[in-house]
C-alpha cells in the first residue's frame, strides 16, 4: 500500500535525520564513532539539498511559473540532470537569478560537495606504501575521511540549511517569509518563533506522516 507525504514533509524528514546524525557525532563516545557519523552527515547534507531542490522547485513551478517555464522545468527534471546542473540552471530559470557557486552559501556548498565526493569516490585507489621491507600496493587515500569529526557534521548541517536560505533570498522572500519557509521546509527554527499566519499557499505546510 502506497504512503504519501507533503513535499515539505519529505525534506523535513531528511533534515531531522541530518540533525540526529550531527548530534550523534557531537555526543559520540570515541573519535572513530564521531567520524562515522560525520561522514554520513556530509553525504546526507548534500542529498538533502538535492531533495529540497527537486521538490521545492516543483511546487514553485506548479504554483508560480508561467506555462512555458513550467514545461521547460518539468522536461528538465525528467531528463535527470545532475545536482550541479540543478544548482546552475534552476534558480536562473525559475527565479531569474543566478546562484553563486563560488562565494557565499553556494560557494560553501560547492566545497561541501567536493568533500562529499572525496569520501565517496576515493579517487586515489592505487597508492603504494613502503615500510621497511614491506610494500603494500593498491591503497586508497583516506586522508579526508580520517580528518572528519563532530565539527564536520555540524558544518555540513549549517551549510545545507544556508544554501536553502539562499534559495529563498533569490526568490525575494522577506525576512519573515524566509524564516517561515525555513521552518516549513527544513524544520529549523533558529529564532524559536512560531510560524506566522497565512504563509504563501505554495509553501506547502508540513503534515505529519
Amino acid at each position: 500500500m502506497a504512503t504519501h507525504s507533503t513535499p515539505a514533509g519529505v525534506v523535513v524528514e531528511y533534515f531531522e535525520t541530518l540533525r540526529w546524525l550531527a548530534n550523534t557525532a557531537r555526543n559520540a563516545p570515541s573519535p572513530t564513532e564521531a567520524r562515522r557519523s560525520a561522514a554520513m552527515s556530509i553525504i546526507l547534507a548534500v542529498t538533502a539539498v538535492e531533495v529540497f531542490l527537486n521538490l521545492w522547485f516543483r511546487v514553485y513551478a506548479t504554483e508560480r511559473s508561467t506555462q512555458e517555464i513550467k514545461d521547460e522545468f518539468f522536461a528538465n527534471l525528467a531528463s535527470k540532470i545532475t545536482l550541479d546542473q540543478k544548482l546552475t540552471q534552476w534558480p536562473l530559470l525559475m527565479l531569474g537569478k543566478k546562484l553563486s557557486l563560488k562565494t557565499g552559501p553556494g560557494g560553501a556548498f560547492t566545497k561541501l560537495k567536493a568533500r562529499r565526493n572525496s569520501i565517496v569516490h576515493f579517487e586515489s585507489t592505487n597508492d603504494t606504501v613502503h615500510a621497511s621491507n614491506i610494500i603494500i600496493h593498491g591503497l586508497a587515500d583516506t586522508t579526508d575521511y580520517d580528518s572528519l569529526n563532530a565539527k564536520s557534521a555540524q558544518e555540513a548541517l549549517q551549510i545545507s540549511e544556508a544554501l536553502i536560505s539562499e534559495i529563498f533570498r533569490l526568490a525575494d522572500f522577506d525576512a519573515e517569509t524566509s524564516l517561515n519557509a525555513q521552518v516549513v521546509w527544513t524544520g529549523s527554527d533558529p529564532l524559536g518563533k512560531p510560524i506566522a499566519a497565512g504563509p504563501a499557499p505554495w509553501i506547502a505546510p508540513h503534515v505529519s506522516r
